[in-house]
This record gives structure tokens, C-alpha cells and sequence, in this order.
């Protein structure tokens, strides 16, 4: 009898322990999750489909930073996770129609490095509704390509490279209404 009581002391000891321990492993993944956090001023990147270009899709990159300062920074642009320490990027000034160069070559010598020869900047500006963050959209992405970037600060003769964003391109279709026809390029071949 007293063996019997002795397991049931050490299961529900054992119930008692686990129990409290499912709340603090809880808290210790919250806890972790929220350090892992981006924080406002953070590099953010969001993509979207353009409202005024069939099947555009648009980067839009914002940061703390002011109008001032956002022609002293440089975006620089990779699509592979270990890009920017293997030299295969490529570059963009922060002006509106500042187009993408290679500043350095690509993977086992390759000079174009894919979906990056095309990127442009279509807007610059800081943002009305959220004071001391600038945005910065870019058009040219290869659709599903996921992109690296980081913005690089030129000022007082050093250049900082700031946090890494990473975002997927999204694939945009092309939205037309019922009555439209689609662009020379998208009909069929008329049958002969």
C-alpha cells in the first residue's frame, strides 16, 4: 500500500512540475520572439502589385531616416542569402529613376546577376503619416525572386551598411476588365 502511494505522490509530482513548465517555455518563446522583432526604425520591406502597371511588381522600402538624408544612402540588392559577403550585388542610388548597377561581379565570374539588372527607383520620400521614416519604392523585380537588401549610409566619408530585409517578389496578374483585350504580345495565334 505505502509503494502504491509513494508512485501516485511521484506522478502527480511529475504532473505538477510539467504543468508549470509549459507556461514559462511559453513565456521563453515570446520572450525570444520579441527580441527577434524588427523595432520601428528598422529596415522594412514591403511588396505589392502596381496599381498603374500590368504585371509590376513594386519593393517598397522604408527606414528611419529624414528627406535630407536620404540622398547621402545607397540600396544595395542581392538575391542570394550570402550575396552581399560574396560580392554578388548590385546597387542603387536613393533618387527617383536611379537605376541598379553591379558594383561587383557576380558568382563564378558572371557579370549579370539575375533579376537585379532591371531594378529602378520610382519614388523617394519621407513618409507624411509616419514622421522620421523615409520610403523608397522600386519597380523591375522578377516575379516569386525572394530579394536581399540593406541600405548603406555615405555620409562623413564612411559607408555603413545598415540591417538586412529580405522579401519575396510577388507574382502580379494581369488585371483587365471583360472587354478589354489583352496586349499584342498576350493573344493567341490566329489558326490558318
Amino acid at each position: 500500500m505505502l509503494h502504491r502511494f509513494r508512485v501516485l505522490q511521484l506522478l502527480l509530482l511529475l504532473v505538477l512540475v510539467s504543468a508549470f513548465s509549459i507556461p514559462v517555455e511559453a513565456q521563453r518563446r515570446r520572450n525570444r520572439f520579441r527580441q527577434q522583432a524588427p523595432s520601428s526604425g528598422a529596415l522594412e520591406c514591403r511588396v505589392f502589385c502596381s496599381d498603374e502597371k500590368l504585371r509590376t511588381p513594386v519593393a517598397e522600402l522604408t527606414w528611419r531616416s529624414s528627406q535630407a538624408l536620404l540622398s547621402a544612402v545607397r540600396i544595395e540588392v542581392t538575391v542570394y542569402k550570402d550575396g552581399f559577403k560574396t560580392g554578388a550585388y548590385a546597387s542603387l542610388d536613393s533618387n527617383q529613376g536611379s537605376r541598379s548597377y553591379q558594383s561587383q561581379k557576380g558568382r563564378g565570374g558572371q557579370d549579370l546577376i539575375p533579376g537585379l539588372s532591371q531594378l529602378v527607383v520610382v519614388d523617394a520620400s519621407s513618409l507624411r503619416e509616419r514622421p522620421g521614416l523615409v520610403a523608397v519604392r522600386i519597380e523591375g523585380l522578377e516575379p516569386g525572386l525572394n530579394y536581399f537588401w540593406r541600405v548603406v549610409s555615405k555620409a562623413s566619408g564612411r559607408q555603413m551598411a545598415g540591417v538586412t530585409a529580405r522579401c519575396q517578389a510577388p507574382v502580379c496578374p494581369a488585371d483587365m476588365q471583360p472587354d478589354e483585350k489583352p496586349p499584342a504580345d498576350m493573344q493567341p495565334e490566329e489558326k490558318r
